[in-house]
């Protein structure tokens, strides 16, 4: 099960950047999140969360929601998006950290999760008409 996932920022620059990186203690479901120092470094870097995630180089834990912090959560899919999700992807999701892999760059807002801590897909737009059969081809598999 995926334990590790890098967070990207989109909208900032041509291509994602790092933000941060968020583990999940599997046995625990204790999660942790961390900004990059090169993030905390830019001058328009801005909190995922400024009350429980505050820009500092200190790292954060919590053991709600099944470890994932409810702002990196709130960028993943809801329970539509996830029947969605399971009907694209081959594999199933194992836990949340999954989901938000398999859905990123699908989701509202500006972030993205990635395995690799050098790149990340960009998000998908939800303005273009090329979307629309992948959603649809989705949606009858259902």
């Amino acid at each position: 099960m995926t334990s590790k996932a890098y967070v990207f920022i989109d909208g900032l620059e041509d291509k994602p950047i790092p933000c941060g990186v968020t583990l999940v203690d599997e046995d625990t479901k204790i999660g942790r999140f961390r900004y990059g120092k090169r993030y905390l470094n830019r001058p328009d870097a801005l909190p995922l969360d400024p009350i429980h995630l505050p820009l500092s180089d200190r790292e954060y834990s919590t053991p709600f929601n099944k470890g994932v912090f409810g702002t990196l959560s709130d960028a993943g899919a809801d329970s539509w998006g996830e029947k969605v999700i399971l009907s694209l992807h081959s594999t199933t999701p194992k836990n949340r950290l999954e989901f938000l892999l398999a859905g990123s760059g699908m989701g509202v807002g500006a972030l993205v999760f990635s395995l690799s801590s050098a790149s990340s897909k960009p998000k998908y737009s939800k303005n273009t008409l090329g979307d629309i059969p992948m959603l649809l081809r989705a949606i009858s598999r259902g």
